[in-house]
């Protein structure tokens, strides 16, 4: 089976990162990306075959995260490539957003 050239994660967060990975060979209809938490659920998203990153938010700060990710076909899916990931513990700065929350109750939109 085929699997991603490559799998590296940017711009690592308490509680988001950017998964990018290498176009995998052959006629792929679309990538899955899965990310299982240290706690909780696993979550998994589908994508185009054209896009080639993905940013995965909500993730729990200082914990482990495996993120695989394999490309589909139309005869099945190929070969998983997996990254485990240590997620920054929230530090002084981080936490300081969420006090920044409108009088409304919404939450506050990240420019």
């Amino acid at each position: 089976g085929t699997k991603v050239k490559y799998l590296r994660i940017e711009d690592l967060q308490s509680n988001s990162l950017k998964a990018v990975w290498g176009a995998a060979d052959g006629d792929v209809q679309g990538y899955q990306i899965r990310c299982r938490r240290q706690a909780g659920r696993s979550s998994t998203i589908s994508v185009a075959p054209e896009t080639h990153s993905v940013q995965l938010t909500g993730l729990s700060e200082g914990t482990s995260t495996k993120i695989c990710i394999k490309p589909v076909y139309k005869n099945g899916a190929g070969r998983n490539l997996c990254k485990k990931v240590k997620m920054h513990p929230g530090t002084a700065a981080n936490s300081y957003s969420s006090l920044q929350t409108p009088l409304n109750g919404k939450k506050p939109v990240a420019q």
